[in-house]
């Protein structure tokens, strides 16, 4: 028993010490526990003490702009491209919850593969509803802006600041 209790000492000293970090302006941190899990709290701008085995991924939470552009599928079969742009700001208080929600990794520290994603999902969902016909490319713009700005997923990731109308390209 004498020979491990160096070892024990060691072992008890190193879980239970902590470290000190500082998040840059601009910038939230997700803490990632021992066990490579998200904990539920995020941390912004400033210097914060976190569990010495605990790791962190530091997310962009300044404005940013996404240009979107894809196919998608009106609800009398007939398909389409559509394009816009949105700046938005990722939902702060939200960060650690949407990592956990999407299975963020601790090297993922962007959300703008999450916002693409889910953001091109929602418009066609939307869409599909809609027949060619029935309305015309400025209706269609002001359903996608109201959508994203008050639907989830979207609405649950981001803020959006702003939503820039692009091309609307029915194909035959």
């Amino acid at each position: 028993m004498k020979k491990y209790t160096g070892f024990i000492l060691l072992l008890l000293t190193v879980t239970s010490c902590s470290r000190d970090i500082e998040v840059p302006e601009n910038k939230a941190a997700v803490v990632y526990n021992r066990k490579n899990q998200i904990d539920d709290v995020v941390l912004k701008t400033g210097s914060h003490t976190i569990d010495f085995l605990s790791d962190v991924s530091l997310y962009d939470i300044s404005e940013q702009k996404t240009d979107f552009k894809f196919e998608f599928i009106f609800n009398d079969a007939s398909a389409a491209d559509i394009d816009f742009s949105i700046t938005y700001v990722p939902k702060v208080d939200d960060l650690a919850k949407i990592c956990q929600k999407y299975q963020q990794r601790i090297d993922q520290n962007s959300i703008s593969v999450i916002v693409l994603a889910e953001t091109r999902a929602q418009i066609r969902a939307l869409l599909v509803k809609i027949d060619k016909g029935e309305l015309d490319e400025k209706q269609i713009f002001n359903i996608v802006e109201k959508n994203i700005k008050n639907e989830n997923p979207a609405a649950g990731i981001i803020d959006i600041k702003s939503f820039s109308p692009g091309k609307l390209n029915y194909k035959n």
